[in-house]
């Protein structure tokens, strides 16, 4: 009969500790203590419990059940992790899948890519450590995905897409809405950011947004092309 992962966990902490893990834990009978340390564990990914396993050669003594989790899942430094987050976004533009710590991490990253990109650490940090605390709160992370490679973006005529979006403006009554190359596009970020929020403007705006943004090189956020 096949053991199961937990029986292995336990039977190399008998070999490795021996009479240490006898002393600990010889009041309770092995096949209940896999049971209750595989109940214990249920939400624990693969991933996690072979990092708990190879920690076992650097302990003196067997864990107990709680030390054994924080093995799995050791503590994470949140400024490391925004750097970590950083890094790996990047990577995945480029096609590589990234060096993640713990899933949690990648997917809390995932969620607000684009700002990771273009905001500062000071701009993010709390949001990112709100959203990496939810993340960690849950007992399953789905596998990290391999990248994509993105396709390199159309070429744009800047002077066309910013007379086609004034002319647009114009039939819709907005005509000074959009701001020259010298402005600061302020309009056309603040609508890109309500549209990221789940704002849905008309398509008529919504083609005048999206072009202004191409003519002025205004970076547009995932999900709204």
């Amino acid at each position: 009969m096949n053991k199961s992962p937990i029986e292995h966990i336990l039977l190399e902490q008998k070999m490795l500790f021996g009479n240490l893990f006898e002393k600990q834990w010889g009041n309770v009978g092995f096949p209940e203590m896999i049971e209750f340390w595989e109940r214990k564990l249920s939400g624990f990914s693969p991933e996690e419990l072979r990092r708990g396993y190879k920690a076992l050669n650097k302990l003196k003594y067997p864990p107990t059940l709680p030390e054994f989790m924080q093995l799995c899942r050791p503590s994470i430094d949140k400024t490391k992790a925004y750097y970590e987050a950083v890094k790996g976004v990047q990577e995945r533009r480029l096609g590589r899948k990234g060096e993640w710590s713990h899933r949690a991490i990648f997917w809390a990253a995932a969620s607000m890519a684009f700002d990771l990109l273009n905001m500062s650490y000071q701009q993010v940090r709390s949001r990112f450590e709100k959203v990496l605390d939810d993340e960690l709160e849950k007992t399953f992370w789905p596998e990290i995905p391999e990248a994509c490679t993105a396709l390199p973006p159309p070429k744009v005529d800047r002077e066309k897409a910013k007379v086609e979006a004034e002319a647009a403006l114009k039939r819709i009554g907005a005509a000074n809405a959009v701001p020259s190359a010298n402005g600061n596009g302020q309009w056309i970020v603040r609508n890109l950011e309500r549209m990221k929020e789940g704002w849905k403007p008309l398509p008529g705006v919504r083609a005048c947004i999206l072009r202004g943004a191409e003519a002025l090189g205004i970076p547009i956020p995932e999900g709204i092309k």
